[in-house]
């Protein structure tokens, strides 16, 4: 639905995105919303708000988010697959290894998403930093493991619920 060209930005407020399909390129690399690595500056950004991302499928990383530096602020991201990693979100740090990548999710709801591999809901890939606060991780399913969430990066959750998750 939506490509974002490295070093490129995407905003929305108070809209929807739903019932969207994309396949893989040859990275593996997927999402509905696919911010492109960088590899000279800070990666892609997206920042959400207000907005519903549902139903939607990927054949590669990420069923509806795939990028670099993702902001989720009240939103509900939900009943999204993926074919590999992250049910609904994927993010990386930046292809040149140098850049962190960044994924802050505040007063929102990911729910009901489903990975075919790791990350029912939500797949941090390298060192990337992760803040979860006020929101709710619930229903989301992975084959392998992390059925809420996988990651290797920092991981921060305040007051917030994760529950009914597999994998």
């Amino acid at each position: 639905a939506v490509t974002i060209s490295s070093g490129g930005s995407f905003s929305m407020t108070n809209g929807e995105i739903s019932y969207n399909y994309t396949k893989k390129d040859g990275g593996g690399n997927a999402g509905v919303i696919y911010g492109e690595p960088s590899h000279s500056n800070n990666g892609s950004r997206i920042n959400l708000k207000n907005t519903t991302v549902s139903h939607n499928k990927s054949e590669g990383r990420g069923g509806a988010i795939c990028a670099y530096h993702v902001v989720i602020d009240n939103c509900d991201i939900s009943y999204n697959q993926s074919s590999t990693q992250g049910g609904a979100i994927w993010v990386r740090k930046s292809t040149d290894s140098r850049t962190e990548g960044t994924l802050n999710i505040v007063n929102s709801t990911i729910s009901h998403n489903t990975s075919n591999d790791l990350g029912g809901a939500i797949y941090i890939d390298d060192t990337t930093p992760c803040t979860i606060s006020n929101s709710t991780i619930s229903h989301n399913t992975a084959t392998s493991s992390g059925g809420a969430i996988n990651t290797t990066g920092a991981l921060t959750i305040t007051g917030s619920t994760l529950s009914y998750n597999s994998g």
